[in-house]
Formats: structure tokens, sequence, C-alpha cells
């Protein structure tokens, strides 16, 4: 899901900042389990994840820092950088999203059914992101 677009300013080429292209190259990722899983680091990098299957309210957590850092469409971040992931719950329950190791969520991470949120992960340290939901 992050990628640097490159520009150019007085004939040298410049990395775009953050706000750059931040729709660019969606892949969606489905995630049909009846059952709290984790939303893999391949699912966060595509920036689109279909959430079905949950007959109850489910806790889906997301990946560790660790393994984000691992997707090399989020390992060239820089720390203050962000991206977004639109998360849809097509269940007819509400999926509550949660941090993993690295990974502090806050703020109102449930997703009621039928409802897109956008999941905004930060770089924080070297090895630590926030996550919030808009």
């Amino acid at each position: 899901m992050f990628t640097r677009p490159a520009f150019y300013q007085g004939g040298l080429q410049q990395k775009g900042g953050p706000g750059f292209g931040w729709l660019a190259g969606l892949t969606a990722a489905a995630e049909t389990a009846n059952a709290d899983t984790t939303i893999t680091a391949a699912k966060i990098g595509g920036g689109l994840v279909l959430r079905s299957g949950a007959t109850v309210g489910r806790t889906d957590t997301s990946d560790t820092a660790t393994n984000l850092l691992l997707d090399s469409r989020i390992a060239s971040m820089d720390v203050g950088e962000s991206f977004v992931v639109a998360y849809s719950n097509q269940s007819t329950q509400t999926i509550t999203i949660a941090g993993a190791a690295g990974v502090t969520a806050s703020g109102n991470l449930a997703i009621p059914t039928l409802t897109v949120k956008f999941l905004v992960y930060t770089r924080t340290g070297a090895s630590a992101f926030t996550l919030v939901a808009l």
C-alpha cells in the first residue's frame, strides 16, 4: 500500500512525501473466517481488506510491527510517515481491530456491519507503529 512516488523539481528527482498517492495500487484481500483472525502484513500492505463470514462479534488483530516491516511495500517507510488501509466489514456482526506486538491501537476500532473504516498506520520507531481508525 505504501508507495513513495517520485517527481521532478528543478530537474532533480525528489521523493514524494506523506499523502502522495495513498490510493495507488490497492490490492483487495478477502478474509472470510468465522473466527478471530490475524490481518497479515500481506493483506495490510495491499491496502484493502474485505471481511466477511463472521456470525458473531469478532476481533481481528493486526500483524506485528516486525512482520509489517518485512513487507516491501511498507519497509521503505520513514519514521513519521503513515499509510491507510480500507477495512470493509461485509459480515453480519461487528468486527473490532486490535494491535499486536509493536502496533499500538487506540480509539474506536469497532467496525459495525456493512461499514468501511480507514485504518491509519503511522511508523513511530524502528519497529513500532500506531494504529487508529477514521
